[in-house]
């Protein structure tokens, strides 16, 4: 074996270092991958000219038992996208009806204890429809003892609604003004209003 120069020494340490980075093993995520990549470089890296990333791309193909780590990420949001696909195929997809948007009604009057057959001063049912989405955004604004009240339910079509508040004030307008900037900026995602009958 040649001997090698300090600056070779150094060189080779560093280029290790990265190429850790970007090589992942198959089998054994415990194991000494510096020493392991040192001994390739000793016999492979001649005079240390490419770069960590030519050095990781070679060191893969002599080495089967490792992968470069960028493709072990890729393989990972590939796995997340392909499950939340699936999970989106397995439920059932609804379509709207005026029954649920009664039914979201009367949640909301619900959560604030108010009689259900007490009038709301404004409402808007949303939904988005697509190959990704089926969702709806329901805006409401009701008086309660001198206070309005905004809030907003929402979920996928078909299932148990959530819902936050918007606003509380005891000025009318004001409440009614942040509920139709939520709706607006929703609209503007995509949502269309659907007529009540």
């Amino acid at each position: 074996m040649k001997k090698r120069s300090g600056y070779f020494s150094n060189k080779l340490v560093e280029i290790t270092e990265k190429m850790q980075g970007l090589i992942s093993s198959k089998r054994n995520e415990d194991e000494d991958l510096f020493e392991v990549i040192q001994e390739w470089l000793m016999d492979n890296g001649e005079d240390l000219r490419q770069s960590p990333q030519q050095y990781a791309e070679e060191f893969v193909k002599d080495n089967k038992n490792y992968k470069l780590a960028s493709e072990r990420n890729n393989m990972k949001i590939t796995a997340v996208k392909r499950i939340a696909s699936e999970i989106w195929a397995a439920m059932q997809v609804y379509d709207y009806t005026s029954v649920e948007m009664q039914n979201i009604l009367k949640y909301l009057k619900d959560q604030f204890d108010i009689n259900p057959q007490t009038d709301v001063l404004y409402r808007a049912y949303l939904i988005k429809q697509n190959d990704v989405s089926n969702k709806y955004h329901y805006f409401v604004v009701f008086e309660k003892d001198g206070v309005f009240i905004g809030a907003n339910a929402y979920g996928r079509i078909g299932y148990s609604p959530r819902f936050v508040i918007i606003d509380k004030s005891a000025d009318k307008d004001s409440t009614m003004s942040f509920v139709k900037r939520k709706m607006k900026s929703k609209i503007g995602g995509g949502y269309s209003v659907i007529e009540e009958k």
